[in-house]
Order: C-alpha cells, then sequence, then structure tokens
C-alpha cells in the first residue's frame, strides 16, 4: 500500500536530512563570516550541527507525536530497536 505523507511529516523529514547532511565546517563560515583561522578550527573541533527548528501545527498531541516518530525525530520505545528520545 503507499501512503503519502502530511506536509507537517514531509517538511519534518526534510528538516531531519538536512541537519544530517550538514558539514559543520562547512557551516561555521557561513554562520560565523568573520571567523577563521585557529579560531574556526578551534570551533569545529569542538562543535557538531545537531539541531534545527521548525514550526508544525498539528490538530492534537497524538498527531504531532505520531509525525515526529514517522520522520524518525524522536524514537518511540514501542517500535522495535526504537528506545526513548533521541540524542
Amino acid at each position: 500500500m503507499i501512503t503519502t505523507l502530511s506536509g507537517d511529516t514531509s517538511r519534518l523529514l526534510a528538516t531531519v536530512d538536512f541537519v544530517k547532511e550538514q558539514d559543520t565546517a562547512a557551516l561555521l563560515p557561513l554562520l560565523l563570516p568573520g571567523l577563521d583561522g585557529p579560531e574556526l578550527r578551534a570551533l569545529v573541533e569542538h562543535c557538531r550541527f545537531s539541531h534545527a527548528a521548525l514550526l508544525v501545527f498539528p490538530s492534537d498531541e497524538a498527531e504531532l507525536g505520531a509525525g515526529l516518530v514517522r520522520s524518525r525525530a524522536v524514537r518511540c520505545p514501542e517500535l522495535p530497536g526504537e528506545g526513548g528520545l533521541s540524542g
């Protein structure tokens, strides 16, 4: 059976993919254009791009939880191989 994803779920999946695909060393100069040399290298050694923000407007808490689990933004302890919130 083929299912379509809601707009919110598609956006969540795209945001999760965006975070996973980012290279901190390439991203930091874009976020902090005046930073270079030793300072930039020190940040790259100690920082990792690991989250993003997205506004979603589900109709209720159950829909929000289901969308987050489908997008793998959070883990669901009831599913095989899962175990609480991802970190």
